[in-house]
């Protein structure tokens, strides 16, 4: 039978921060394969530790998305670029290879700029837009 690797620390403690219980070995150990790293594969599992959920993914389907991505993208350098900015992507299935180039690359950018934004950042702009769309209510409504 083939040995499972068993998961590193850092990649335990990068499913813990993001509430995956169980994450899978499996699932490691072809995160390691398809990015052909240990540290990409751990930056991907901190980016998105749901890619190690068995409820999310399992090594077929981290595959099988692989392959279609490859197939896509026109290359394994052009699918891994995709893959370091959105590791989403390898939980999509045969089914990206319909996709062109072109949608995966805009998808894969808006990702990686929004995993960029810092929480804080977030709650921040909700509350202010929050905010101002009660002023603009209560000046409509004539109660200021």
């Amino acid at each position: 039978g083939v040995r499972l690797m068993a998961l590193p620390e850092a990649v335990a403690d990068a499913a813990a921060a993001k509430r995956i219980t169980r994450p899978d070995e499996r699932n490691w150990d072809k995160l390691v394969e398809l990015y052909a790293s240990d540290e990409l594969a751990l930056a991907a599992c901190r980016q998105n530790a749901m890619i190690l959920s068995s409820m999310f993914a399992n090594p077929e389907l981290l595959e099988e998305s692989y392959e279609a991505l490859v197939l896509a993208m026109g290359g394994s350098n052009e699918a891994r670029e995709i893959m370091l900015k959105n590791p989403s992507v390898l939980t999509c299935g045969a089914g990206i290879a319909n996709s062109s180039a072109d949608e995966i690359r805009t998808l894969a950018n808006f990702r990686n700029a929004a995993d960029s934004i810092p929480p804080s950042a977030l709650w921040a702009v909700l509350l202010g837009s929050s905010a101002f769309i009660g002023y603009k209510i209560a000046l409509v409504q004539g109660w200021l």
